[in-house]
């Protein structure tokens, strides 16, 4: 079965992208900056954690990751298995399939570029490769949901009150915290955290978790019940004290788990003033610290209308395709001002918070099945791009080869925009409606790799 793929041209230079199928309209914008900032042509080589379907094969990728090779021998189909992204970064640091491209590619380009969702853990020792991202010591510490919280606390902002446990202290006090919400220490999109109502939903969580995460603190927080509201911005850190606020837009939930965006957030001028007011006092934090590039935080309201900040995310989010090209219809580049971070520590934002917001609603939201099962065929309609581009218009698709089985992950993404009405009903029902077109959830017993 296919593993990888290097036609490579002697013409043209190349970098890697982790960023995985959903973003791929962001690894043409990522190559027209650094053709602007090098010259020449640049492509990527798409990093993949299983087979993509032949609308997102590129001429030149590798499949990386945890032995999936050894099932997909065994059972004759591939399966779909993809890794939190700051294990993605491990696992790419230390192919030895990496190493050989970076081989080949070292004959041609001095500079080998990497596009990371993400820069947590990436501890790459090979001086060659030029992480396009925030500084990795950085953002792995703020990865944390233990160190981002007590930077909450010594910013004094209006965060959910908590405490910070080992999982023996919290077995200790669990009569007296529950019920609570529960997160690991590296934790994201609702993963490796949850609601704790008694013994078994803890033991659950612990069941759960990955190495990381094992042996390190939780944070146990108060239930904020009912919420009104759950936001997330999109921030630059441009310099130091220099932080721009891009995008606020309303977050798609199914439970904890985070499942896309929907734009505008539809919140008070006076709230959005106090989201800007938090997000500036915690970028220019970052920014004394070295942190440059994008950063987003979230945001929970309750029905009072009192915000609290819950999430510092030290990297690209979920939204970052949607926000990237929405930002591009009102004439800023995201990618030449991270491409400037990354390589200057500096970059210079013009444009006003209010003159970079896009004059449609829009929405986005992955395709992520609950149970693991087999995917029927491909669907591919519309284009991301003209979603901003040419509004009101809906788009479609699904990431892998038709017969692949799914164990865990996201199998594909839908957007639209016009319409705020029509865009939210269309995040909330297309992808229900699309997994029941494409996909049969199934036990896996009795399959030949099991």
């Amino acid at each position: 079965m296919q593993k990888w793929s290097l036609e490579l041209q002697p013409d043209t230079n190349y970098f890697f992208s982790l960023l995985g199928p959903r973003f791929d309209v962001m690894n043409r914008r990522m190559g027209k900056s650094l053709a602007k900032r090098f010259g020449g042509e640049w492509k990527p080589i798409n990093i993949y954690n299983a087979m993509p379907n032949k609308q997102y094969r590129e001429d030149a990728f590798l499949l990386v990751n945890n032995g999936e090779e050894d099932i997909w021998e065994r059972a004759g189909r591939y399966t779909i298995r993809l890794p939190e992204y700051e294990d993605l970064n491990q696992l790419f640091v230390s192919s030895a399939v990496v190493s050989a491209a970076v081989e080949r590619l070292q004959a041609q380009q001095s500079c080998i570029p990497v596009y990371s969702f993400t820069s947590s853990f990436f501890d790459a020792t090979d001086k060659r490769f030029t992480l396009l991202g925030p500084d990795p010591g950085i953002a792995t510490h703020y990865d944390s949901k233990i160190n981002h919280y007590r930077l909450f606390e010594q910013l004094g902002l209006p965060a959910i009150p908590g405490r910070v446990l080992s999982a023996r202290e919290f077995d200790r006090h669990i009569k007296e915290m529950i019920p609570c919400f529960v997160s690991s220490t590296f934790t994201s999109g609702g993963n490796e955290s949850r609601y704790v109502f008694d013994q078994r939903d803890w033991q659950a969580l612990r069941g759960q978790l990955r190495k990381v995460n094992r042996n390190a603190p939780i944070l146990a927080t108060t239930l904020l019940d009912p919420i009104a509201y759950s936001l997330n911005v999109n921030v630059l850190v441009a310099d130091r004290d220099a932080t721009h606020t891009l995008v606020v837009s309303r977050q798609i939930m199914r439970g904890r788990r985070y499942l896309g965006n929907l734009y505008p957030a539809n919140i008070s001028k006076e709230m959005e003033r106090e989201i800007v007011r938090i997000t500036q006092r915690v970028g220019d934090a970052l920014s004394q610290e070295g942190f440059r590039g994008l950063f987003g935080l979230d945001f929970l309201v309750d029905m009072d209308g009192v915000v609290y900040v819950v999430d510092l995310n030290p990297r690209r989010q979920g939204g970052y395709a949607c926000n990237a090209l929405a930002l591009e219809q009102m004439g800023v580049s995201l990618t030449d001002h991270e491409l400037a971070c990354a390589l200057d520590g500096v970059t210079t934002l013009n444009a006003s918070y209010e003159a970079m917001q896009f004059p449609h609603a829009w929405a986005h939201s992955k395709v992520r099945p609950e149970r693991s099962g087999s995917l029927w065929h491909n669907v591919h309609k519309g284009s991301l791009e003209d979603v901003f581009a040419k509004a009101p218009h809906k788009f479609t698709t699904l990431f892998y080869e038709p017969g692949s089985f799914f164990f865990d992950g996201c199998i594909g993404y839908i957007a639209a925009s016009g319409d705020i009405r029509d865009v939210e009903v269309f995040a909330y029902k297309r992808s229900d409606e699309l997994l029941t077109s494409v996909f049969s959830p199934r036990s896996l017993e009795g399959l030949p790799f099991v």
